[in-house]
């Protein structure tokens, strides 16, 4: 039972080695260490979106693509911030917002009012909708 209990945990470190390594990193934000809420929006009079996930989660790398296809088309409209839940530099803004689960996509208005959070993937064309009712 030992054997296949050491064997398991190296195939699982393997897996999750090389799914990293092989998932799309998402392009860097402008978020800074320890940043709360307020002063991640701050800087912007623009509506918000903001996804947390991490690099080892297969729901995340899936709603990549439809949240950067967003990203591209609303970037005039929407600032656009993507935030690793593991990385403990964002510790402060994880837990402000109650960040329990992933992926989460948090929607925040103009006046800088949570709209809402969406847990889970969310394909393309219902992100744009969302972006479009809630924030725009």
């Amino acid at each position: 039972m030992r054997v296949f209990n050491f064997l398991f945990s190296i195939a699982l470190s393997f897996s999750l080695l090389s799914s990293s390594a092989m998932a799309p990193s998402p392009k860097s934000t402008t978020v800074k260490a320890n940043s709360g809420l307020g002063e991640l929006i701050s800087e912007s009079s623009k509506p918000v979106v903001i996804k947390f996930y991490a690099p080892w989660c297969s729901t995340c790398k899936e709603y990549d693509k439809a949240y950067q296809a967003n990203k591209s088309k609303f970037s005039k409209q929407v600032d656009f911030y993507e935030i690793n839940t593991d990385d403990k530099k964002f510790r402060t803004i994880v837990n402000e917002l109650q960040v329990a689960r992933i992926p989460i996509t948090v929607f925040i208005s103009a006046d800088r009012k949570t709209v809402s959070k969406k847990l889970g993937a969310i394909n393309q064309d219902k992100l744009g909708a969302l972006i479009k009712s809630e924030l725009l």
